[in-house]
């Protein structure tokens, strides 16, 4: 993932990223200095799951819309 910027990450990419900082920030011997910088990062990834999933949804949104099956429901 370092060779990719965080925003060109995809959603499968941002989300296994996530859960790889989830379970770092789980770990007890991790010193207090990197848990910020990891949770900093889990916290970005989150954001942009967040993002995707809301472009989705808003696709998804504008495809219900013009689905002609449900236009034909409605008349």
């Amino acid at each position: 993932m370092k060779d990719k910027n965080m925003e060109e990450l995809s959603f499968d990419e941002a989300l296994t990223a996530l859960e790889e900082t989830v379970e770092q920030l789980s770990n007890t011997s991790t010193k207090l200095e990197e848990l910020v910088e990891l949770y900093e990062k889990g916290t970005h990834y989150l954001t942009i799951c967040r993002n995707k999933l809301k472009e989705v949804e808003a696709k998804i949104q504008i495809l219900s819309e013009q689905d002609p099956e449900k236009q034909a429901g409605d008349e």
